[in-house]
């Protein structure tokens, strides 16, 4: 059982690896964001932990959506 609370927490805690299961799990968690979103905020802003909170918190700000349909496309 403690081996598998040490894969809870990232490898590296100011870096999001959209490769790993348990650190996707973790950082959807403490972003509050789906495994989409965070893999395109990685996508747009980098593996930097704080640059992803900082993209996902923006975005959830100006109230944008993931979702192509309320984007009218």
């Amino acid at each position: 059982m403690s081996a598998e609370k040490s894969k809870r927490r990232p490898f590296a805690s100011d870096r999001v690896n959209p490769h790993e299961r348990n650190e996707i799990k973790f950082w959807c968690h403490k972003f509050a964001c789906s495994e989409m979103e965070l893999k395109n905020a990685v996508m747009a802003v980098g593996t930097s932990a704080k640059a992803v909170r900082d993209f996902l918190s923006g975005k959830k700000a100006r109230g944008e959506s993931t979702s192509s349909k309320e984007r009218g496309g």
